[in-house]
């Protein structure tokens, strides 16, 4: 059956609009899939433009107002950094984080709600 002509004009806009969002060298650009990499991406900036030994010094980062707590999360488990999350939310691992602690332990790191 022949798609209607509005149907065509509304995934062409949708189309449009997501293209003219993203930026050259968007690391972000792909969707909400690439999108759960935005923590990875803003850790790899801080420790390369701030040094681990910089973050790591005195109690290490402040995540304020850190939402599900991905930035806490990188910069703890994964790269050894100490964080303190402040949100009035609780804690709540993405399942990609629970698959990461299950198979690599966190190295004995543990996250406190």
């Amino acid at each position: 059956a022949p798609v209607p002509a509005r149907e065509v004009w509304i995934q062409n806009r949708l189309d449009q609009r997501v293209k003219s969002a993203q930026g050259k060298g968007d690391p972000h650009a792909g969707g909400s899939r690439a999108k759960t990499h935005r923590a990875h991406v803003f850790v790899d900036w801080l420790v390369h433009t701030f040094g681990v030994e910089a973050l790591s010094a005195g109690s290490g980062v402040l995540d304020v107002a850190g939402g599900r707590g991905s930035v806490s999360f990188e910069l703890w488990t994964r790269r050894g950094i100490p964080c303190t999350l402040i949100d009035p939310r609780p804690l709540r691992f993405t399942k990609e984080q629970h698959r990461w602690l299950e198979n690599e332990g966190g190295e004995g790191r543990e996250a406190q709600a």
